[in-house]
């Protein structure tokens, strides 16, 4: 018998354009927490791209480790205080050995967002498997460049320390839309 953990992850990025005053309004909702059920809902959305898969990086395992265990009572936790979605324009291959976005690393476009309100949030998986969920908001004028990765990280400057990273193409952000960006690592 073998025991197993591990996660497999699913992002997906919704996309809204409108009106200013529509845009404000969306902003303000998805900043709150707002259910993105009822966001997508709205006039303003546009569609959305999934994205599955994801690496697990070394640096950020061993942070959780530290966490799980107690061994580093300095680790900083992907909390609603600490946790920010991170996304770049190098889509450079995914190495468990990173320890920042490519696009951070080779001084080209990137940009860290924070939690919108109420996330990281406990959920469980379509397939019944415990998972946590990681919400930003890309408002507008925020990262208005293409995306091809991402990250989870516990930071947004020095020292931060990133949980995971994908380099996959989702787009090209125009400079007047938003974009939410949601990701759950689902276990099990």
């Amino acid at each position: 018998m073998n025991d197993h953990i591990g996660w497999r992850t699913i992002s997906k990025v919704h996309f809204f354009s409108g009106s200013p005053e529509d845009m404000e309004g969306l902003a303000a909702k998805a900043r709150a927490g707002a259910p993105t059920a009822s966001l997508v809902a709205g006039p303003c959305y546009q569609g959305s791209k999934e994205v599955e898969g994801n690496m697990a990086l070394d640096a950020g395992l061993n942070a959780l480790i530290d966490i799980l265990a107690g061994l580093n009572p300095a680790a900083v936790p992907w909390n609603a205080a600490n946790a920010y979605i991170g996304v770049g324009d190098d889509g450079g291959a995914a190495l468990a050995s990173q320890t920042q976005l490519e696009a951070e690393r080779n001084g080209t476009n990137f940009q860290y967002v924070g939690m919108d309100g109420s996330f990281p949030v406990r959920t469980v998986s379509l397939d019944g498997h415990p998972s946590v969920k990681y919400r930003a908001t890309f408002l507008s004028g925020v990262a208005c460049f293409g995306w091809v990765e991402w990250c989870v990280a516990n930071g947004n400057g020095a020292g931060k320390v990133l949980l995971n990273r994908k380099a996959e193409p989702i787009g090209t952000k125009p400079a007047f839309d938003i974009w939410i960006f949601e990701t759950e690592l689902v276990f099990g």
